[in-house]
């Protein structure tokens, strides 16, 4: 393999020029040149506003050291040596099985790189990462950007592919390689989706839209070669054995698990709080309206007179019974209560201090139940019961709402329940379905590799290499049999070539030259028969068009189009306007002539438009049709873009002018032009040249004197007074 190095071309080069250059460079045929690789790319700005890239390129080539020789002989072979390709190779892998997994912890690019390396070489590694993957990454950043709301674990700098993820920095790390690690990274990244140019530009950028989807393609290659990665998970402890301290397992922790937990933890605290507060509001009822009660019984007291003792004391042994009926029924409340703290006391530890509350509460609330079961007895001795018994409603109606949310509350846990089973039992499933697909795939893997190394191959990427189908097959046969055929045709020449020469000699030297020659009056004798077909083609086409344009115009309703012109010359007649719009009518149409011949002129790249303004302004194609002012083009570009203008301000007067065009004068500009710019320019003023109009050029360019068929020579006198003019024929 050749190394070229020190190869310049300007930046709007194609890879046609960079091709003829390397051919060039090397002195030899196009078809020696088997094929070539960019390895570096680099601009040099130093000469403005002309700008060029240097190209560092590998080239393989039929009789790389004859041709290095030749070079070396004429004194051309600074830039160009002989070069051995040296690709990183991964390190073996051992003969011996893991007992376990490797676990790689963290998901940022060292991680991330391990575990891939890992899982291609068969090791099915475990990948912790505490962060989110980068498709939830980038949710979670957009939505810190709109609401300021920041996760700690899933951020721009947290998360997978870490935080070279969202910096879009250079590709640069600075670092001398001899062995080729950096360069397999970035093989790695444009097998994964990244651009090409990222392997020989110059501290190129891969961006961060396309880098997330490089990461993303790397995680799924992991799980494909059987590799597991975990996201949202944290590793807390690193074991060891206890004598030789050699590391025996991780101990880690699943975060959005413990995040729900914290939530239903939450949730059971607010609503053992809202119950606390419930509670209070039916302690604080029940206080006032003891009270009332109180007070009731000391204004009856007062008031009433008791004279029949007997009789008081029968309705105070049935306002006993009624007592001890609300007792058991308080009783009843009590055990349900007690079963709910219970079940309360089964949370946390966190809600201890509650849990005391409430008991406090509760304490108190049986307190005041029973100095208003006394207070009511001695009512009901006056009252005969009517007040007490509509209290009781008013309790046991509580009561009842208790039970019934209780029971809401059990139907709910174990609906829940159900889920979690449902769920439990279709994950043990899908854990099964894995188990048994793992177990396939070690077996095919274990199968596969004895089989390739029972017909030697490194691995599958090998195989698939060597594989070679039918069709494939058959094409190289037929090439074969081709080379047979062409290899006894030059034999037979060969010898033709000896009879004629009668013992005659030639140098290798003469003989090269007499090839370069031959090769490239065939370049020339090809370029000059594409350029017919070219022009063939253009003139068919440009007659399809115009019988298609004859057509439409016979389609054209022209009341109607004579109509809609009158409307809006009416409008333009008012004021300035119609000067405006004749204007602007006529601009556009020199703007569109104008383009086209700047098109040819720049292969593509530039457009020239007006802007709203009526200001000439040039839409860049090559920098995805930016748009921007004519003042921003170099000197080379601002005379091709005022020859199009020219061009077309005089193809729009030959048209519509009463008096016909008959010279057209350019003077100078031709010198910010390189070779290829000014053939182009060439071949527009030679189009534009016919019978009835004439194109002058004046410049002081050598270059054009072969190009122009009748010159006038101006030069000055001897003695200073006036010039000398000859006409010269080419």
């Amino acid at each position: 393999m050749l190394r070229i190095s020190q190869l310049k071309l300007p930046v709007t080069h194609t890879e046609e020029d960079l091709k003829k250059k390397i051919v060039h460079t090397l002195m030899c045929r196009t078809e020696a040149v088997q094929s070539y690789e960019i390895i570096k790319q680099s601009l040099d700005a130093r000469k403005k506003p002309d700008l060029f890239y240097v190209y560092t390129v590998d080239v393989k080539a039929d009789n790389e050291k004859q041709l290095l020789k030749m070079l070396t002989r004429k004194k051309r072979a600074g830039n160009v040596q002989l070069h051995e390709a040296m690709p990183y190779v991964f390190p073996a892998g051992g003969n011996e099985k893991l007992k376990s997994r490797p676990v790689v912890v963290g998901c940022g690019p060292a991680g991330l790189f391990c575990a891939y390396f890992l899982a291609e070489y068969g090791y099915q590694p475990v990948l912790l990462e505490q962060g989110a993957p980068v498709e939830e990454r980038q949710k979670d950043v957009e939505e810190f950007w709109k609401t300021g709301v920041l996760k700690p674990d899933s951020n721009v700098q947290f998360g997978e592919g870490g935080a070279g993820t969202f910096s879009d920095g250079k590709l640069n790390t600075l670092i001398k390689d001899p062995v080729g690690r950096n360069r397999k990274v970035l093989e790695i990244f444009v097998e994964n989706g990244a651009p090409k140019d990222i392997l020989y530009v110059n501290k190129p950028h891969i961006g961060t839209d396309i880098l997330r989807t490089v990461i993303r393609n790397m995680r799924e290659k992991i799980l494909v070669w059987g590799g597991e990665i975990h996201f949202h998970t944290q590793m807390t402890e690193v074991l060891f054995t206890e004598n030789t301290r050699r590391i025996r397992g991780i101990v880690y922790e699943d975060l959005l698990k413990k995040e729900k937990e914290e939530i239903e933890l939450s949730k059971d605290i607010l609503n053992k709080t809202e119950n606390l507060n419930a509670i209070k509001e039916n302690v604080e009822k029940i206080t006032k309206q003891y009270d009332s009660i109180k007070t009731e019984y000391l204004y009856l007291s007062s008031s009433l007179k008791i004279d029949d003792l007997k009789s008081k004391v029968e309705e105070i042994n049935k306002n006993s019974r009624i007592v001890e009926q609300i007792e058991e029924k308080n009783s009843s409340l009590k055990l349900k209560k007690e079963e709910i703290d219970s079940n309360l006391n089964q949370k946390r530890n966190t809600f201890i201090e509650l849990d005391k509350n409430i008991s406090s509460l509760n304490k108190e609330n049986e307190s005041n139940l029973k100095d208003k079961s006394e207070n009511e007895t001695e009512f009901n001795l006056i009252t005969k019961g009517e007040n007490p018994r509509h209290l009781l409603d008013n309790i046991l109606d509580e009561i009842e709402r208790i039970t019934s949310t209780e029971a809401k509350l059990r139907v709910q846990v174990e609906e829940e329940k159900y889920k979690v089973e449902k769920l439990k039992s279709k994950t043990s499933e899908v854990k099964g379905k894995l188990q048994e697909s793992k177990i396939k795939y070690k077996t095919s893997k274990e199968t596969l590799k004895d089989l390739l190394i029972e017909y030697k191959f490194r691995d599958i990427y090998a195989v698939k290499n060597a594989l070679i189908d039918e069709e494939e097959r058959e094409k190289l046969k037929d090439e074969i049999e081709f080379y047979e055929k062409e290899e006894r045709a030059l034999t037979i020449e060969i010898q033709n070539l000896k009879e004629k020469l009668h013992g005659k000699t030639i140098n290798l030297d003469e003989f090269l030259d007499i090839e370069k020659k031959k090769y490239k009056l065939g370049d020339d004798i090809d370029e000059i028969t594409k350029q017919i077909g070219a022009k063939q083609n253009e003139v068919i086409t440009l007659e399809k068009n115009l019988k298609k344009v004859k057509e439409l115009q016979k389609q054209l309703d022209e009341s109607e189009h004579k109509l809609e012109l009158l409307k809006e010359i009416e409008k333009l007649l008012q004021g300035k306007r119609f000067v405006e719009f004749v204007a602007k009518n006529q601009l556009e149409y020199i703007v569109i002539e104008a383009s086209k011949r700047l098109d040819i002129m720049t292969k593509g790249r530039y457009v020239l438009e007006i802007d709203d303004n009526l200001n000439f302004v040039i839409r860049d194609n090559y920098n995805g049709g930016l748009r921007r002012s004519i003042k921003t083009l170099s000197g080379g570009e601002t005379f091709l873009t005022s020859l199009a203008l020219a061009l077309a301000l005089s193809s729009q007067i030959q048209l519509k002018g009463s008096a016909p065009l008959e010279f057209f004068f350019l003077d100078e500009g031709f010198g910010s032009l390189d070779s290829e710019l000014l053939d182009i320019v060439m071949e527009s003023l030679e189009k534009l040249h016919s019978e009835k109009l004439s194109v002058g050029i004046i410049s002081h360019v050598e270059e054009l004197k072969n190009r122009v068929p009748v010159k006038l020579i101006v030069t000055p006198n001897d003695g200073g007074n006036g010039s000398k003019i000859n006409i010269e024929y080419s």
